[in-house]
């Protein structure tokens, strides 16, 4: 819903019709790094956290589509498949 929000500025029903500030949007790319670097970074914890990568805490959600490669309008119907939590599968 955020990353749907952040790219397409409205909400799930669409609306606004035309987007809220459209001019505000963010590429999915953006958005994606706003949840995941972004928040590392600004905790200072950006050489454990924020990145799939060897010693890094592994804290992640596998989904359904790539976010950053399906049209913006089909963002908001990406599944959570799974959820690992510090490297265990948990959902």
């Amino acid at each position: 819903q955020g990353i749907h929000g952040a790219v397409n500025r409205t909400d799930l029903n669409n609306k606004p019709a035309g987007g809220f500030n459209i001019d505000e949007g963010v590429t999915p790319l953006d958005a994606l790094k706003a949840y995941t670097t972004g928040p590392s970074y600004m905790s200072f914890d950006e050489d454990i956290k924020g990145k799939i990568k060897i010693n890094y805490l592994a804290d992640f959600v596998v989904l359904s589509q790539d976010i950053t490669a399906v049209p913006k309008n089909k963002i908001k119907e990406t599944k959570i498949l799974e959820t690992y939590v510090n490297g265990i599968k948990v959902l």
